[in-house]
C-alpha cells in the first residue's frame, strides 16, 4: 500500500476515532446549550437579517430568537443522545446539517471556528460506528466487521474521514500562521496589545527581562514562536494518521500535544472571545497526538460505568411504557426552561425519539438504550441550561437588542428576567445597572437611582455603576451624593478621563473650584486631546482669577475643536473683558466672537452678548449697543429673564461708553 492509500485507508487505532466522535459531540452539546443559545437573543431584532448565503435569505428571511434557540437545544440533545446510545450516520449527518444552518442563517454569527466545526461534523459523519465492547476485543454491533484486532494499542479500523479531518485541522493551523505574517504581528505589536495586561504574560516578560531580553524583543520572539508552533502543529496533524510507531514519532507527538495545549490554554488565559474553540482543539489534539495506549486506558476506565449503563437499560421491563414516559419527559422539559423556542424544540426532540423507537422496534431491535439515552440527555440539557448563566446572558442581550423608544417596557421586562437568572452578585449588579439605564431612558430617574443603589450594594467596586449613579443624582439635584459617587468611581478607575471631567463639572457647579481644577487636570492627564476638559479647566482657572492659565487652555480647546462656538465664545469673553492688559486683546476677541456668531446664525444670546462686550472693549460702543440690543430681543423672546437682565446692565454701560468691567 503506497503512502496515499495508507493515509486514507490504512489502519488506525480504533480508540482514536471512537473518542473523537464521543468527545467532540459532548463538547458540541454543552457548547450549543451554554455558549451559543445566548447569542440567539439578537436574532430577529428590527425585522432585519442577512444570511451567509443569498439563497438562505430567500428560504428564511428573518430567523427569530425562538427559532435559533430551539435549533441549538435540539442540536445539543441529538449530539448527547448519539454519544449515549451509539453513533448513527444519518443522525450525525442531521447534526452537521442543522449546526451548519444554525450559524449560516445570519451574519450575526461570524465566528470563523463555527465553519470549522461544520467541516469537522461532516468528517465525523463518515467515521465507522465503534462500540466500547469492540475496543475491549469483543465483537459486537453492526459495525463489528470494521474493527480488526491490532497491536499493543488495541483494535484497529480504517477511517478515511479521520485522515480528512486531520488534513482539515492542518489547513486551519497553516492559515492562522500565514495570517500572522504581517508586520504588526511579526514585530510583536499585535500580541503585545492583546497580552500586555495579562498577569501570566507579564510574568514571562519579567523573567525574560531578568536575563537581558528587552520588552520589545520579548514580544517579537513570542509572536514569531506562535507562528512556528502553528506550522509545527500543522505538520504534526498531517502525519498523525500514518505515523503510529517509533520512539522518534512518539516524542514528536507528545511535543506537539504539549504545544497545542499550551497554545489553546494561552488563548483562554488571554481571554480571546472565541467561544469553546480552544476546548475543541484540545480534545482534537488529545485524540490525534496522545499515545493510543493512554487513550485505550482512559476508555477502559470509562467502560465499567458504561457497561453498568447498558445493563441498567436491560432492566427496563416495559419498553413501550418507558418510551411513552420518556417522550413525555422530553416534550415537557422545554416549558420549564423559560427560553423562546424551547417548548417547540423539546416537542420536536420527543417526536424524533418516538420515531426512532418505532423504527427500532419494527426492525426487531431493543429500544431500552435509546430510551435511557434520551432521558439522560434531556436531564443533562435541563441541568446545563438551569445551572449556567445562559438565560441571564440571553435576556441581557435581548434587552440590549430592543433599542427603539417604543421598546422601553419590553427592554425593562428582559432586564428583569435577566435579574431573575443572574448567577452571582456581580451579575445581579449588572442587571440592576441595565434596568437603571432603561429607567433613565424612560425619564424615571428615581427608579433608576434605586436600581443603581441596589447594584452598589451588591458590588461596591463597580466603576460603571458608581459613575452612572453619580450622573443621575446630579440630574435630580442631589449634588453632594453625586460628588460622593463620582469620587468613588475615580477611586476605582483613576485613569478614566470622562469620569474625572464629570466629577470636575459637578464640583465646579457646587463652588469647589480648586477640586474642580484638580479633576479637570486629571481628565487631561488621561486624555490629552480631551477638548471639553481643556475648556472646563479654562473656566475654572478663570473663576479663580488665573486668567493667563485659563487663556492657555481655552486656546488648546480651540485647537482641538476649531469650529466649536463654545470654545470660541469662552476665549473671546476672557480676551474682551479681563482686567489684565497683557491678557485682554479686544480685536482678537471680536474676530473670535464673530466666528462663533456666524456658526450659530447669530441666534445664540450668550455669543451675541460676548460679541457686544468685545466691540465695547475695542471702543466701538455704538456697535456694541446694536449687538446687545439684538441679544436682548432674543433673550426676552425666549423667556430668559436672568440673561436679559444681565444684558440690560451691559447695555447701560455701553450707552455710557464703558466696557464690561474685568475680573481682577
Amino acid at each position: 500500500m503506497n503512502f496515499w492509500n495508507r493515509y486514507w485507508y490504512g489502519p488506525v487505532p480504533a480508540v482514536r476515532p471512537y473518542l473523537l466522535v464521543k468527545g467532540f459531540l459532548i463538547l458540541l452539546a454543552f457548547d450549543t446549550w451554554t455558549g451559543m443559545i445566548a447569542h440567539g437573543a439578537r436574532y430577529g431584532a428590527g425585522g432585519f437579517n442577512v444570511a451567509h448565503f443569498r439563497w438562505l435569505d430567500a428560504l428564511h428571511p428573518v430567523p427569530t430568537a425562538a427559532w435559533y434557540v430551539g435549533l441549538m437545544l435540539l442540536i445539543g440533545w441529538l449530539a448527547l443522545v448519539t454519544v449515549l446510545a451509539g453513533t448513527n450516520r444519518l443522525v450525525l449527518g442531521l447534526i452537521a446539517l442543522l449546526y451548519t444552518y444554525g450559524w449560516s442563517m445570519s451574519l450575526l454569527d461570524r465566528y470563523q471556528h463555527h465553519y470549522f466545526i461544520s467541516l469537522a461534523l461532516l468528517c465525523l459523519t463518515f467515521i465507522p460506528s465503534i462500540r466500547s465492547l469492540q475496543l475491549s476485543g469483543l465483537r459486537g454491533g453492526s459495525s463489528a466487521d470494521e474493527v480488526r484486532p491490532g497491536g499493543g494499542a488495541g483494535p484497529e479500523t480504517s477511517a478515511w474521514s479521520y485522515g480528512l479531518l486531520a488534513a482539515t485541522i492542518a489547513i486551519v493551523y497553516v492559515w492562522t500562521a500565514v495570517a500572522k505574517l504581517d508586520t504588526e504581528w511579526r514585530t510583536g505589536l499585535t500580541l503585545r496589545s492583546i497580552a500586555e495586561s495579562k498577569v501570566v504574560a507579564v510574568w514571562f516578560r519579567d523573567i525574560a527581562g531578568r536575563v537581558g531580553v528587552g520588552a520589545d524583543t520579548f514580544w517579537m520572539i513570542a509572536s514569531v514562536a506562535v507562528v512556528v508552533l502553528e506550522l509545527f502543529l500543522a505538520v504534526s496533524y498531517l502525519l498523525a494518521p500514518v505515523c503510529h510507531v517509533g520512539r522518534l514519532w512518539r516524542c514528536w507527538r507528545m511535543l506537539a500535544w504539549l504545544g497545542a495545549v499550551a497554545l489553546h490554554v494561552g488563548n483562554e488565559v488571554l481571554e480571546l472571545r472565541i467561544g469553546w474553540f480552544s476546548y475543541y482543539m484540545i480534545v482534537l489534539a488529545s485524540v490525534y497526538l496522545l499515545p493510543a495506549r493512554w487513550l485505550a486506558a482512559a476508555v477502559a476506565v470509562a467502560a465499567s460505568p458504561m457497561r453498568r449503563f447498558e445493563r441498567w437499560t436491560g432492566l427496563i421491563g416495559r419498553p413501550v411504557v418507558a418510551t411513552v414516559a420518556t417522550a413525555g419527559l422530553v416534550a415537557a422539559t422545554g416549558a420549564t426552561l423559560d427560553l423562546p423556542g424551547a417548548p417547540t424544540a423539546t416537542i420536536a426532540a420527543a417526536a424524533l425519539f418516538v420515531a426512532a423507537a418505532v423504527i427500532a422496534r419494527a426492525r426487531g431491535r431493543q429500544v431500552q438504550a435509546l430510551t435511557v439515552a434520551a432521558a439522560l440527555a434531556t436531564v443533562l440539557m435541563w441541568t446545563a441550561v438551569v445551572h449556567s448563566r445562559v438565560r441571564f446572558d440571553f435576556y441581557t442581550y435581548h434587552g440590549h437588542s430592543l433599542v427603539g423608544p417604543e421598546e422601553g417596557l419590553r427592554r425593562q421586562a428582559m432586564y428583569r428576567k435577566s435579574l431573575n437568572y443572574a448567577p452571582d452578585d456581580r451579575s445581579r449588579a449588572r442587571a440592576h445597572n441595565h434596568l437603571a439605564l432603561a429607567c433613565e431612558q424612560e425619564g424615571r430617574l428615581d427608579d433608576a437611582i434605586e436600581h443603581y443603589r441596589q447594584a452598589v450594594r451588591l458590588t461596591s467596586r463597580a466603576f460603571e455603576v458608581r459613575r452612572n449613579l453619580g450622573m443621575v443624582l446630579r440630574a435630580r439635584g442631589h449634588v453632594e451624593e453625586a460628588i460622593d459617587q463620582l469620587r468613588a468611581a475615580v477611586a476605582i478607575n483613576a485613569d478614566h478621563g470622562r469620569t474625572h471631567y464629570e466629577l470636575a463639572t459637578v464640583l465646579g457647579e457646587n463652588g469647589e473650584l480648586e477640586q474642580a481644577v484638580h479633576h479637570y487636570r486629571e481628565a487631561i492627564r488621561c486624555a490629552p486631546q480631551f477638548a471639553a476638559a481643556h475648556h472646563g479647566l479654562g473656566l475654572g482657572l478663570n473663576l479663580l482669577g488665573r486668567s493667563r492659565d485659563a487663556v492657555e487652555h481655552f486656546r488648546l480647546a480651540l485647537q482641538l475643536e476649531p469650529q466649536s462656538p463654545t470654545a470660541l465664545n469662552a476665549l473671546a469673553w476672557v480676551l474682551a473683558t479681563d482686567a489684565d492688559d497683557q491678557v485682554r486683546r479686544p480685536e482678537e476677541a471680536v474676530r473670535l466672537a464673530e466666528r462663533a456668531a456666524a456658526l450659530t446664525d447669530h441666534r445664540d444670546v450668550a455669543i451675541l452678548d460676548t460679541l457686544a462686550a468685545a466691540e465695547a472693549s475695542a471702543g466701538r460702543f455704538d456697535r456694541a449697543v446694536d449687538v446687545a440690543g439684538r441679544a436682548l430681543e432674543l433673550a426676552e423672546s425666549a423667556g430668559a429673564e436672568h440673561r436679559a437682565e444681565l444684558i440690560r446692565s451691559h447695555l447701560d454701560l455701553y450707552r455710557e461708553s464703558k466696557p464690561v468691567p474685568g475680573r481682577r
